[in-house]
């Protein structure tokens, strides 16, 4: 089933990814501190910003955990990763944060180090704590 998510309202967003609206899967995620959950914009990109981008690798972010999921199929769980992006909106680094599963951790770093974020108004560098949950 294909979702269309583009003019979605961010909680519209979160109920599609949360079942599985992105094809499937069952990933979600919310753009925030990871220390507590709640979304929360970092010197000049909005939460909506961070979503749009995140989104877009959401496809490749699901073949990841489809992999794994194949060689283990009780495979579950969450991982977050802290993302540095420059007053470009390049991504210049990605850490993980909380590890899920060797592979689906170093996919997932592989992809979100390729992102490019629009550039954050009146910042210079800018931290994102984004988590994800994995489940069949």
């Amino acid at each position: 089933m294909e979702s269309r998510v583009d003019d979605a309202k961010p909680s519209s967003i979160e109920k599609l990814i949360d079942q599985g609206g992105y094809g499937g899967l069952g990933i979600s995620s919310t753009a925030g501190d990871a220390s507590n959950g709640k979304a929360v914009p970092k010197r000049g990109l909005t939460k909506a910003a961070i979503r749009r981008v995140m989104k877009v690798a959401v496809p490749e972010i699901r073949k990841c955990y489809l992999d794994e999921l194949y060689a283990n199929p009780k495979l579950e769980g969450s991982s977050k990763v802290k993302i540095l992006i420059a007053k470009t909106g390049k991504v210049t680094d990605v850490t993980m944060t909380k590890l899920f599963h060797k592979n689906v951790d170093a996919c997932l770093i592989k992809i979100v180090k390729d992102l490019e974020f629009p550039p954050p108004s009146g910042a210079g560098v800018v931290i994102i704590h984004y988590p994800f949950n994995f489940f069949r």
